[in-house]
C-alpha cells in the first residue's frame, strides 16, 4: 500500500515545524494497524487554517472515515493515540466516523457540523491526507438542522462543566484546560450559530468581525479569546472568563432558537 507524502495547504515547512514529521508518522502507524475498513482521513481545524503553530495551543485534529467502523479495531486506534501523545506530548483529537452514519436519511439528526461542512467541501481549514471522501448530497436545510443540534450539544457541555466543576478551587493546570475547552466550544457555538443565518466562516477574528450583524451581542469578549488563544502559554486562567461566557450563552441562545424556529 502507497501512503502519500502529506504536505498541507498554506503552510511552509517553517511554520508547521515538527508537525509535518508529527502527522506522518501518525496517519502511516494508523494505516499500517487499521487501514482494511477505512476510506479516508482528514486533517482539520487549527493547524490548516492558521498561519503559524501557537504554542501550548494548536493540536492535531483528525477525523477517520471508515466504510464499516464495527469491524474496525478500536482499541488499537486507541493505543496508537495514547502512544503519539505521550511520546510527541500533543493532543490528538480523532473523530471516527461511520459512513453508514451519513446516509441522506439519518443526516438532520447528525450532530457534528464539521463533518458536514468537510462533506460538503465548505471552506479551506481541511486536509485530506489519506484516500477520498464519501460522495453525499447534503441540502441547506440538512445543514441548517446539523448546526442547530451542534449548539444544543455545546450549551449541555458548557452546563455539565459548570456543574462538574468548582472553577476557583482547581489546580492551575486544569484551569487552563477548561479555559481552553470553553474557548474552543464558544467559537464553535458561534458559527454554528452563523451557519444558521446561512453564512459560514472560520473561528477567531473572522467570526468575531462578523458576528454582531447577525447576533446582538458585545464581541469585546471574542476578540480578547483571540488575544488569549494566541499567547495561550503565558495566559493566566481566571474564573471572569467562564463567566463572561456564560454570558454570552445566555444572550445568544434565544436568538439562535428563535432564527431557527423561523427558518425551519
Amino acid at each position: 500500500m502507497k501512503i502519500p507524502d502529506i504536505e498541507l495547504k498554506n503552510k511552509s515547512t517553517e511554520s508547521l515545524g515538527a508537525y509535518n514529521e508529527y502527522i506522518t508518522d501518525i496517519i502511516h502507524e494508523i494505516l499500517i494497524v487499521d487501514s482494511e475498513y477505512i476510506q479516508s482521513i482528514v486533517l482539520y481545524g487549527g493547524i490548516c487554517r492558521d498561519n503559524k503553530i501557537i504554542n501550548a495551543w494548536s493540536d492535531i485534529d483528525l477525523f477517520i472515515f471508515y466504510n464499516d467502523i464495527w469491524r474496525s479495531n478500536s482499541l488499537i486506534i486507541g493505543n496508537v493515540i495514547a502512544k503519539f501523545e505521550y511520546v510527541y506530548k500533543i493532543r490528538l483529537d480523532v473523530t471516527r466516523v461511520n459512513i453508514v452514519d451519513l446516509n441522506p436519511n439519518l443526516l438532520s439528526e447528525y450532530n457534528n457540523s464539521t463533518v458536514i461542512g468537510i462533506l460538503s467541501n465548505r471552506g479551506s481549514n481541511y486536509r485530506i491526507l489519506y484516500g477520498s471522501l464519501p460522495v453525499i448530497e447534503i441540502g441547506k436545510d440538512i445543514d441548517i438542522k446539523v448546526a442547530y443540534r451542534t449548539t444544543l450539544n455545546i450549551e449541555e457541555n458548557f452546563r455539565n462543566i459548570l456543574i462538574d466543576h468548582d472553577f476557583k478551587s482547581l489546580s492551575y493546570n486544569d484551569k487552563k484546560k477548561i479555559i481552553e475547552r470553553v474557548i474552543r466550544w464558544i467559537n464553535t457555538y458561534l458559527r454554528n450559530a452563523l451557519i444558521i443565518c446561512g453564512q459560514y466562516t472560520d473561528p477567531y477574528e473572522q467570526l468575531a468581525n462578523i458576528i454582531e450583524n447577525y447576533y446582538d451581542l458585545d464581541v469585546g469578549l471574542l476578540y480578547k479569546m483571540c488575544y488569549i488563544r494566541k499567547n495561550y502559554e503565558d495566559y493566566i486562567p481566571t474564573s471572569k472568563l467562564i463567566d463572561q461566557v456564560n454570558q454570552i450563552f445566555s444572550i445568544v441562545k434565544p436568538q439562535i432558537k428563535k432564527k431557527y424556529e423561523t427558518i425551519k
